[in-house]
């Protein structure tokens, strides 16, 4: 799906249909990037299920995120 030049705030005249568009080679960019798809939301109730701790794999890299006394998170590798 592309974006369209409204949501880049490019408004056309009504009346005459002239656009305030932007020079060719960043109509081009703007035409190949995709529209961004709304982040995943999850509580921290979900990815810790009752555990103070969990262990995320990343790019093969392992990562403990934990939940500290006070109720804040901290992510280490």
């Amino acid at each position: 799906m592309f974006r369209t030049l409204t949501e880049f705030g490019i408004m056309t005249n009504k009346t005459t249909g002239i656009s305030d568009l932007p020079p060719p080679k960043e109509r081009e960019l703007l035409r190949l990037t995709p529209k961004a798809q709304p982040a995943s939301h999850y509580t921290s109730n979900d990815l810790f299920k009752g555990q103070s701790e969990i262990l995320i794999e990343h790019q093969g890299a392992e990562y403990r995120l934990r939940i500290t006394r006070s109720g804040g998170l901290i992510l280490n590798k």
